[in-house]
C-alpha cells in the first residue's frame, strides 16, 4: 500500500496542504459531533417522556432531574465543541489561505523563471550543437 507523500519541497505548500487538511477534519468532525450529539439528546427526550407517561413517584422524579441536567450537559459540551473546532478550522484556514499567497505570489513566480530560463538555455545549447555540426560537415 502506497502513501501519500507530504510536499516536503516547500514550506508555503505544505502550510496549504496541511490547512486544507485541517479544514476538512473540522468539518467532519463538526459533522459527526453534531450528529453524535443529537442521538443522545433525542434518547434523553425519548426517556424523559417514557417517565412522564408512566406517573410521577419520587424515584422517577429523580430520574427525570438526571435527564434534563443530562440534556443541560450536552448542550453544554455541544457549544463547547463548536467553539472549538471553529478555531481549529479557523487555524486550517489561515494556513490554507497563508500557504497558497505565498507560494503563488512569491515562490511560483521564481520557479516559473527559473523554468523559462532553463528552457531557454536548452534552446541555446541545441542551436549551438546544430551550428557544431554543421560547420564541421
Amino acid at each position: 500500500m502506497q502513501s501519500l507523500p507530504i510536499p516536503t519541497d516547500n514550506l508555503y505548500k505544505f502550510f496549504a496542504i496541511f490547512g486544507l487538511v485541517i479544514l476538512i477534519t473540522a468539518i467532519m468532525g463538526s459533522i459527526l459531533i453534531n450528529s453524535s450529539i443529537n442521538q443522545k439528546l433525542l434518547t434523553y427526550i425519548e426517556q424523559i417522556e417514557n417517565i412522564e407517561a408512566k406517573g410521577e413517584s419520587e424515584a422517577k422524579k429523580g430520574t427525570l432531574e438526571i435527564y434534563e441536567k443530562l440534556i443541560e450537559v450536552t448542550i453544554n459540551d455541544k457549544k463547547f465543541l463548536t467553539v472549538g473546532l471553529g478555531l481549529f478550522g479557523g487555524i486550517g484556514v489561515l494556513m490554507l489561505l497563508h500557504g497558497f499567497q505565498r507560494w503563488y505570489t512569491y515562490y511560483q513566480p521564481k520557479n516559473d523563471e527559473i523554468l523559462e530560463l532553463t528552457i531557454r538555455k536548452m534552446k541555446t545549447e541545441v542551436e549551438d550543437s546544430s551550428k557544431k555540426l554543421s560547420n564541421s560537415n
